[in-house]
């Protein structure tokens, strides 16, 4: 099955998401909070009666907060907060005084710490500082991490009554402090005998010359976090071609399909999101965009259909939801969130159950229309990705021709392979990890990648400044290249000359001119320490004699193409690939560097898969191997026609 079948509708995910539009005369405060958290203030078709926000007093004879509605405007004065409901403010720019708000105690919950999340919903961005750029840095005099914090809002939470106006010239009590990065603030504060809270946020300490106003949510509760801002992915770019993008999510579970929402905006329009450093870890402004982009009357929005798979997974036993998203725009940019909506069983502008987001990840469709997105492959259920394919031919033909060559040579392989004594403990168990399955899936991974390349749009030049890859195997000479610290992919430009003759066949795919993503050597890598070596003699080709005319490698692989973290690292945070990984043939960015069918999932944490003395393959190896490898000029592969 080549397309997903079930339609995530555009309803549900409306619901999820309720509107919020960033001209406030003409919206209610209500809607607005309940759409600061993605919230739906629906239940079984009848909008529920709001809840008030009421003054709730304070301590040691302080001033009385005054009493809230949904939404205030910031004067100075504390606000009251009820735990687990939203409240709305303003806060501008050049304000001296900051949004101040006052929880009172006892907590619902004293047994827990006490959650505060705050969000920024609409206005202006401050552009950052060149942080990764010592020089500026060294000017500013500022650490990395002080350049990062000086141009976004400060949130101070005290749960001290010695200091109910928290701040940075009233820091008694030490408060919490949080910043908004990406717009979004939160805070767990432990302390187990609080008087109270008290909140302030206060305006960037540096507005590098902007002006104007945020408008802002805040919520707190002792009975659940209302949002969780995870660091790593939750969904991962698996291909495009120039109409339409497959994504799948990271976390799985054991058959159980999670209530995710997928968002896809353009990522070049900024009338949708103000601005997406600023504003890429808020819900409410995600919100706001999304439905501003779907407000409009345009027949070329995206469509997005969800499915579950268990592609990804190593032994094929955890479930994963995908998406399908068509009707996008040839060679454009998209921006995608992943979130999961709690149980907002509360009722209105209340949070029961923790809501989470992942950090955004981007894509670009193809310019190409000889590049064709396929996945849900019956023979290679690897494959998620564009192949090259005349857009004359249809999907069923090109599939057909491509198992024309496929299955002969898996059942060649299949074959030989069970001659051997797999199950048999006595003869057959040659290795503690590995079994003749896992031999065959490796093999199978391969011969998917080899009979259906991957495609993306030809490079306009070919030089060594826009591809790893050396496309003429004899400028290899067992020097050792350098590393890809430029991290380049490693893609041929093809035409009358594919790995498969059916490819360029008038009769077969037809494909024409397109660029070929290599894939990763560690396919192979995978097939020699997968499979009983003294029965298939698997070997692959040296790194720098042949290997880079036929492979690419992770852009973190070191010398010899090998290992994870080796070139130059991750940086900070892992801000090179777009967040903390290793064994990098894709990143956040949807940067592919080779192509991988998920083969790094069999390394990760094994180190090398070969070790250093592996009999199919060694980096030191003698120089009579050397010398036979240097002669054959490619890899010896017994069981293929191909």
């Amino acid at each position: 099955m080549v397309m997903a079948k079930s339609l995530f509708s555009l309803q549900r995910l409306v619901c999820l998401i309720i509107a919020f539009i960033l001209a406030l005369q003409s919206i209610s405060a209500d809607s607005i909070v309940d759409a600061a958290y993605g919230f739906n203030f629906e239940q079984d078709g009848t909008q529920l009666d709001r809840r008030q926000v009421s003054g709730t007093g304070t301590r040691n004879g302080n001033s009385s907060p005054t009493q809230s509605s949904s939404i205030v405007i910031s004067t100075g004065t504390p606000v009251s907060l009820v735990e687990s409901q939203v409240v709305m403010t303003t806060l501008a720019l050049n304000s001296t005084s900051p949004a101040r708000f006052q929880l009172a105690a006892p907590f619902k919950n004293a047994t827990q710490p006490l959650y505060v999340a705050a969000s920024l919903c609409s206005g202006p961005g401050i552009p950052p500082y060149d942080i990764d750029n010592s020089t500026v840095l060294k000017e500013l005099g500022l650490t990395y991490f002080e350049a990062m914090q000086s141009t976004v809002p400060i949130m101070y939470v005290s749960t001290d009554s010695a200091n109910q106006s928290p701040g940075p010239d009233n820091k008694a009590g030490s408060p919490d402090i949080a910043y908004f990065l990406g717009g979004l603030a939160t805070d767990v504060n432990y302390d187990k005998q609080p008087d109270g809270a008290w909140i302030s946020i206060y305006p960037p300490l540096d507005r590098r010359g902007v002006i104007g106003e945020w408008t802002l949510v805040v919520t707190a509760s002792s009975q659940v976090q209302p949002l969780r801002l995870q660091d790593t992915q939750g969904v991962q770019f698996a291909d495009s071609d120039r109409t339409n993008a497959l994504l799948t999510t990271f976390n799985s579970s054991q058959g159980v399909s999670p209530d995710l929402t997928l968002v896809v905006l353009p990522t070049s329009d900024a009338g949708f999101l103000p601005n997406a450093y600023y504003f890429n870890s808020s819900v409410c402004a995600i919100a706001a965009a999304y439905n501003k982009f779907n407000a409009v009357d345009n027949a070329d929005k995206p469509a997005v259909n969800r499915s579950d798979t268990v592609r990804g997974s190593l032994y094929d036993n955890t479930t994963r939801v995908q998406w399908q998203v068509s009707n996008l725009q040839p060679a454009t940019n998209y921006t995608t969130w992943l979130i999961e909506v709690g149980n907002n069983s509360g009722g209105p502008s209340s949070i029961l159950s923790t809501s989470t987001l992942w950090p955004s990840v981007k894509f670009t469709t193809k310019r190409s229309a000889n590049c064709r997105l396929v996945y849900d492959i019956d023979f290679c259920p690897s494959v998620a990705y564009s192949i090259p394919v005349s857009p004359t031919v249809s999907t069923e033909k090109a599939l057909t021709i491509i198992n024309e060559t496929f299955t002969p040579n898996f059942a060649n392989f299949s074959a030989t392979l069970d001659t051997f004594p797999c199950g048999d403990k006595a003869f057959g168990q040659y290795s503690a990890l590995q079994t003749c399955e896992l031999c065959k899936n490796a093999y199978r991974d391969w011969l998917c990648a080899v009979t259906m390349p991957r495609c993306t749009d030809s490079l306009s030049v070919v030089n060594n400044q826009t591809s790893a890859a050396y496309p003429d195997p004899f400028t290899l000479m067992g020097i050792e290249t350098p590393l890809n610290t430029e991290l380049l992919p490693y893609i041929i430009n093809r035409r009358n000359d594919s790995r498969q003759a059916y490819i360029d066949s008038e009769n077969g795919l037809d494909a024409g001119a397109y660029g070929e993503i290599l894939p990763c050597i560690y396919t192979c890598y995978a097939v020699a320490s997968s499979c009983p070596q003294p029965l298939i003699q698997w070997y692959c080709p040296l790194w720098d004699i042949t290997a880079q005319s036929q492979y690419g490698t992770f852009a973190d692989a070191g010398e010899g193409g090998l290992g994870e973290g080796k070139n130059g690292g991750a940086g900070e945070y892992g801000q090179r690939f777009g967040g903390p990984t290793k064994y990098v043939a894709q990143d956040a960015f949807g940067n592919v560097f080779c192509n991988s069918l998920n083969v790094q999932k069999r390394f990760v944490g094994i180190g090398h898969p070969l070790g250093k003395s592996s009999s199919a393959f060694n980096l030191k190896s003698s120089s009579s191997a050397h010398l036979s490898l240097i002669i054959a000029l490619t890899v010896v592969f017994f069981f293929m026609d191909i």
